[in-house]
């Protein structure tokens, strides 16, 4: 059952994205978003989740740490939802909205319950791409620059990630950040860690002055 609540935790922004062009849009962007709150509240420390069969597989995790940030998470992204639904007009943009915030919540929920560096990086970029399409979601001539710049940066990012979490397969028997916790990284890939890490932090420090 816990597993269960862990991968609803995720996966439930993903199944409800059906219902995002209906007139309930606001209700589906909050409710996507209990299975994490909950999960948070009730899952036990130390619950893993496996799920084999999904992409090259992935490898869910909550310890305390873990479930601190996705109990905040949940909860920014709730009060996002519901500021949403109240002052969003319901025009035709609406949907195309939700749909972007959809999918940037079960990125973001994923790579906070993310065990291994391959689960992270899936949810790494799913919430990094997705957000483009929130920043662009006014279509303004600013909005749609600022959308530009950071999808180039989060490419680059990302593409960075990628290359270390490549070389961290072909030198690691293992991609669990448990098990990469208790040995020395190569100097590459670190440097590559944090150059993916560092863009997205740069964004943010740029949006923020």
């Amino acid at each position: 059952m816990n597993g269960v609540l862990l991968t609803l935790a995720w996966s439930t922004p993903l199944l409800m994205l059906p219902l995002i062009f209906t007139r309930f849009t606001g209700t589906v962007r909050v409710v996507s978003l209990l299975p994490a709150l909950v999960a948070a509240v009730v899952v036990p420390a130390g619950t893993e989740a496996d799920i084999p069969w999904l992409l090259l597989g992935l490898t869910l995790q909550l310890d305390e740490l873990g479930a601190t940030f996705l109990l905040f998470s949940s909860l920014m992204w709730l009060f996002a939802g519901m500021y949403g639904a109240l002052t969003m007009p319901p025009d035709a943009r609406i949907g195309r909205f939700g749909t972007f915030f959809l999918l940037a919540c079960a990125g973001n929920q994923l790579l906070i319950l993310a065990a291994d560096v391959a689960t992270f990086y899936v949810g790494f970029a799913l919430m990094g791409l997705a957000a483009t399409g929130l920043i662009a979601h006014r279509r303004s001539q600013h909005a749609r620059r600022a959308a530009g710049i950071y999808l180039a940066w989060t490419l680059v990012g990302e593409m960075a990630l990628f290359a270390a979490i490549v070389m961290l397969a072909d030198d690691m028997a293992t991609l669990r950040f448990a098990d990469l916790a208790a040995v020395t990284l190569p100097d590459t890939a670190v440097a590559l860690l944090l150059l993916g890490f560092g863009m997205h932090a740069t964004w943010l420090t740029m949006r923020g002055e």
